[in-house]
């Protein structure tokens, strides 16, 4: 089961096609036990994400999943002490004294002038037994190519899609396996997006609405759904470990771990539906 839960909705109304609005703590302890029993081992948070961290330490989340969370950006106050207090903050949230993954939200704050400072200080973490594997969440092929270069990382997060093979083509996952990396791919419906009604899609994303067909048309060809199909196009991939997917209700999850039990199509299955439109794969830059 390579399925992860992702939990920004636990703690905040996010995701261009959410219209729930932020999971309420009822529906919570439902979809993590639930989650549980679907073989679904791995739970996605972070500092950023709201009331996240502190709902999952209500839930008792630390003694039956094992869990990644993010220290956020940093940028210009990136330093050891900031790690320090922001993964302080994190474990006392989730009541727990210690987390399977810790990444940096933003990646860059190990490429500037404060990143051996930042990677000090994720490392001692690491030696002091509070923090499993140390790494990023990536967005850019180049920044994580730069990080894989310059620090001993052993997880990272990266945005990949049936649309979004940026990571994939410039060898991103190649030479995270080579190098015993770990990677839980995120996006994998690219917020929405993939499962969306072409029909009714925003004006911006109205433009892509082409890409969107021809997606549902070789998910019809192969005989299968469109989230069966966004799912086997990351999960397929033999470099990625996790796929985190978000969800805001039972039924949501249920639908999930059913399409991921689906025979595999093939990876080449999906060739010649990327996009290299940063317009389009970059949800940041949604109108």
């Amino acid at each position: 089961m390579k399925i992860a839960l992702g939990t920004v909705q636990f703690g905040l109304a996010y995701g261009a096609f959410n219209t729930a609005g932020q999971v309420p703590p009822d529906e919570v302890a439902r979809l993590l036990a639930r989650a549980g029993a679907g073989g679904v081992r791995w739970l996605d948070t972070a500092h950023a994400y709201g009331r996240s961290e502190a709902v999952l330490g209500e839930t008792g989340a630390a003694r039956r999943f094992r869990l990644v969370t993010k220290v956020p950006a940093m940028n210009e106050q990136a330093s050891a002490e900031a790690v320090q207090r922001f993964v302080a903050e994190s474990l006392q949230r989730l009541r727990t004294e210690r987390v399977d993954g810790l990444l940096l939200h933003r990646a860059a704050d190990l490429l500037g002038t404060q990143g051996p400072a930042v990677w000090s200080a994720l490392t001692a973490l690491q030696g002091e037994g509070r923090v499993g594997r140390i790494g990023v969440s990536g967005y850019g092929a180049d920044e994580v190519l730069q990080v894989l270069d310059r620090y001993d990382i052993g997880l990272v997060q990266l945005p990949i899609n049936v649309f979004d093979r940026r990571h994939q083509q410039a060898g991103v996952l190649a030479r995270c396996r080579a190098q015993g990396v770990e990677v839980h791919a995120r996006s994998a419906f690219l917020q929405g997006f993939a499962l969306a009604d072409p029909a009714a899609l925003t004006p911006h994303l109205s433009a892509y609405a082409g890409v969107l067909l021809a997606f549902d048309q070789r998910c019809r060809d192969l005989g299968l759904g469109r989230l069966a199909g966004a799912l086997h196009a990351v999960a397929d991939l033999a470099e990625v470990d996790q796929v985190v997917v978000g969800v805001d209700r039972v039924a949501q999850l249920d639908e999930i771990l059913a399409a991921a039990g689906t025979p595999s199509p093939g990876l080449a299955a999906w060739d010649g539906l990327h996009s290299d439109d940063l317009a389009l794969i970059e949800p940041g830059r949604w109108r």
